[in-house]
């Protein structure tokens, strides 16, 4: 896994996880792909304030599927939050499902160290505000799984004229 994308929609609170999020994956040694390029791991910060924001969102999850069928995708915002439910029969095996912003660094940090994402139950019970819809192996994890850190502060902005 080399590159990633990031699609924002909503208010500056998403503006800024994005912004978070790019930070964090760039040090984690991934290139942000351009705006026409297809990326291995595409970002989609959600909105679903109104009709038309959670149309988009939807929306851009579907291109995305389409565009780059073999790319992980991971959907965070408001959207898994308010409509979880919606996403129960997507059958995607790459797509990953983030409920609680706490454990966003947790699902990257996974697809970034194989490609090929497999949760555990174990695993899944530590961390019950994902739902990833992904085939479950057997693998063994350490009884004390450490804290997955918060996304960083961000040192820099990109794509933005003004910082928040």
């Amino acid at each position: 896994m080399k590159t990633f994308s990031i699609y924002t929609l909503g208010c500056k609170v998403n503006q800024y996880e994005s912004q978070q999020i790019r930070q964090f994956l760039e040090q984690s040694g991934l290139a942000q792909a351009g705006p026409d390029k297809i990326a291995d791991l595409m970002v989609i910060n959600t909105c679903c304030v109104t009709k038309i924001a959670s149309a988009k969102s939807r929306q851009y999850l579907h291109k995305a599927q389409h565009q780059n069928p073999d790319a992980q995708i991971v959907l965070c915002g408001c959207l898994p939050v308010a409509n979880i439910n919606e996403f129960n029969d997507l059958g995607e095996k790459n797509l990953h499902i983030i409920k609680n912003r706490n454990n966003i660094t947790f699902t990257l940090e996974q697809i970034m160290s194989d490609k090929n994402l497999q949760i555990t139950h174990k695993q899944a019970a530590q961390h019950p505000d994902n739902i990833t819809i992904k085939p479950i192996i057997n693998t063994e994890i350490k009884e004390k799984t450490p804290i997955f850190p918060n996304l960083p502060v961000l040192t820099s902005f990109s794509d933005q004229t003004r910082a928040f």
